[in-house]
């Protein structure tokens, strides 16, 4: 082939690498979440009233348990289920992958960030504490893998 031809084609990225590439993204998102929680200090005058922070932590928990159950039905309705009934090709499977990883992978952020929210609107440093834990978990558990997608498109 013609080497001009070569420079001007986009480079061909393995999906599941962009995957990762996009999931270590969203990693390294909830570890500056956790590290500003211990950077950022509580401004002077800065009263957080218990009754807000039970509300907060009362609302995101039940937040962040949804989305956690939301997260696994979506990638079973998304993904999974349609290429067990045959509705993805080898074609379009990658492109199914990703759709359903990339939105997994903003719901454990999301649990996160409620976490960097709790601690910007009380700086309680104990308090953002389990949704670090619980975004963080959960998207170690969403890894992109390589086994379950053999013959599936990768």
């Amino acid at each position: 082939t013609n080497r001009k031809d070569d420079v001007n084609q986009p480079a061909q990225q393995s999906p599941l690498l962009v995957t990762r590439i996009l999931w270590a993204a969203m990693l390294m998102s909830i570890f500056l979440y956790v590290g500003l929680t211990f950077v950022l200090t509580m401004p002077e005058g800065f009263e957080a009233e218990a009754h807000t922070q039970a509300v907060f932590i009362g609302s995101f928990a039940v937040v962040s348990l949804s989305i956690l159950g939301v997260t696994f039905v979506l990638r079973q309705v998304m993904f999974f289920r349609k290429f067990e009934k045959g509705d993805l090709t080898a074609d379009s499977a990658p492109a199914a992958y990703q759709t359903v990883a990339i939105v997994s992978f903003a719901m454990a952020e999301a649990i996160a960030l409620f976490g960097f929210v709790l601690h910007m609107t009380t700086y309680d440093p104990v308090a953002p504490l389990p949704f670090f834990g619980l975004g963080l978990v959960l998207l170690l558990m969403l890894y992109p893998k390589e086994e379950p997608l053999i013959g599936r498109g990768f």
